[in-house]
């Protein structure tokens, strides 16, 4: 094996002290200090997992192109000190699925640490999706979950390999880091709930299509209004504005935030729907308002034939199923006028009726667009827009 060939990266949990001409590592097998000489030193520094034992080598040329014959042999003899002393990782950058070469993409970080859960089967022929960081130098993409990513990460970009900015947050929400202007400017894809991103992944499933036509369960008298809402983040000032309504209307708030109400044996999003199908209005308050950010506060209320009172994206009539499925709060002036409505609203049989009249007519052309679009997994569509992009460019996707 042609250790020049492999990519590294340092082992996890070592102990390093970098003191510039010099790096010492704890070796805590026989209880010494390894010291690298200033060639070690730099090599090590290098073997960050973006780069092949070649291209250190490369980098060292172009740096000391005096020392160019002693160079090679001088990282050869480092990386495999490394090896023996088993301080680094080292690992081809090819890799085969059967018979065939594999395009690779890599979740650098997953959604808030949680599995991927895709259909692998209908993963594009020739493509690998994977969490494995050590594929990171051979991946044809790479995609950051940037609400989740540490900030504290440093990569080193290859310009034949594409960033992909992954997220289903609210840009608002996002770390202040990522907040800045120009900051999204190393990332060549998109994957979000925004409409015009590369790969579009809204609140909705291709399921809505039968499920928003399940028949409505019967209102339990009295229960005129609730609330979930369990986060702090509070970008849109919804919980003042809750506060305020709740002076003049009585809300039962089920979630963390001035709860006044609980389920008994809650069984998760299952009770949630349940309780939601016992009223008439549900408060759908997005965290954040900003143009394409709606999110479950608006379906969850319509999957459980209540009427959602909707706070958010000033777009939101791109996202309803149909014409007067909800009543939107920035219709209102204040909210004393939206308690006085829905009052008026829930005491008038037929003009609550219109409200749900909606689930036995046709969807709106742009929700059934949204729909037909969720059939194919994100992530099936995310391998056949990195394949686009490769094929419209010049560069090999093989490492």
């Amino acid at each position: 094996m042609n250790l020049l060939e492999n990519s590294y990266h340092p082992k996890d949990a070592l102990e390093v002290e970098d003191a510039g001409d010099e790096i010492h590592i704890y070796l805590p097998g026989d209880n010494t200090t390894l010291c690298l000489n200033e060639t070690a030193a730099i090599v090590w520094r290098l073997c960050d997992g973006t780069r092949t034992g070649v291209e250190i080598v490369e980098l060292l040329v172009e740096a000391y192109p005096q020392a160019e014959p002693e160079l090679r042999s001088q990282v050869l003899e480092a990386l495999s000190d490394f090896m023996t002393r088993g301080l680094v990782e080292g690992y081809n950058r090819t890799v085969y699925q059967g018979q065939g070469k594999q395009k690779i993409i890599l979740f650098y970080n997953s959604m808030w640490d949680a599995p991927l859960d895709f259909p692998e089967a209908e993963i594009p022929e020739g493509y690998t999706i994977t969490t494995d960081q050590r594929l990171l130098p051979q991946a044809v993409a790479v995609v950051f979950h940037l609400p989740s990513l540490p900030l504290t990460t440093r990569l080193r970009k290859r310009p034949d390999q594409l960033w992909v900015a992954w997220s289903m947050e609210c840009e608002t929400n996002y770390p202040p880091l990522l907040r800045r202007e120009g900051s999204l400017k190393f990332f060549d894809l998109t994957m979000t709930y925004h409409l015009d991103a590369d790969v579009s992944v809204p609140y909705v499933n291709s399921g809505f299509q039968t499920e928003l036509r399940k028949p409505v369960q019967a209102k339990i008298p009295g229960k005129r209004v609730n609330a979930f809402i369990s986060s702090r983040v509070d970008a849109s000032s919804r919980l003042a504005y809750l506060r305020e309504l709740m002076r003049h209307l009585e809300v039962d708030s089920y979630g963390k935030m001035l709860n006044n109400k609980s389920i008994a044996a809650d069984k998760g999003r299952q009770s949630k729907l349940e309780t939601l199908g016992q009223y008439q209005f549900s408060l759908a308050f997005e965290n954040a308002i900003a143009r394409d950010y709606v999110t479950e506060k608006f379906f969850d209320p319509l999957l459980a034939g209540s009427v959602p009172v909707y706070m958010g994206a000033p777009n939101i009539d791109d996202f309803a199923p149909c014409d007067h499925c909800f009543i939107n709060v920035a219709d209102f002036p204040d909210a004393r006028a939206l308690a006085s409505y829905l009052l008026a609203v829930s005491s008038d049989e037929h003009a609550y009726k219109r409200y749900l009249a909606w689930r036995s007519q046709p969807f709106k052309p742009s929700f059934t667009r949204l729909l037909e679009q969720q059939r194919e997994h994100p992530f099936v569509r995310l391998c056949k827009k990195v394949e686009e992009r490769l094929k419209s460019s010049s560069v090999s996707p093989w490492r």
